[in-house]
């Protein structure tokens, strides 16, 4: 499990490593943490410190695979659609084009 504490983080790339490779992480509430998770749809978020230690442990004590299974999954087919390299040419080459 990940626990990613940054505040405003810029981009989030460890995340979508994360969810590429349906890796549990817990993420701060901000930056472009918010823009990549849905909390407790296709990641965990948390605002503060206690709040962290919280999720984490309800995590870890939580027996329910499928439910953390459902995350994980969602996790995964978010990230690959959002950050495919297809996607990312098709955005990019316009504007290098453009150069």
């Amino acid at each position: 499990m990940l626990i990613a504490p940054a505040i405003n983080e810029g981009f989030g790339r460890v995340l979508v490593e994360c969810m590429l490779s349906k890796i549990p992480f817990i993420a701060r509430k901000s930056g472009a943490f918010t823009e990549i998770i849905t909390n407790k749809k296709n990641g965990l978020m948390a605002e503060t410190e206690s709040e962290f230690c919280e999720i984490t442990l309800e995590y870890l004590k939580t027996t329910k695979k499928s439910q953390k299974n459902k995350i994980l999954k969602n996790a995964k087919d978010s990230a690959r659609k959002l950050y495919n390299l297809d996607n990312f040419i098709k955005l990019i080459k316009p504007i290098y084009d453009g150069i």
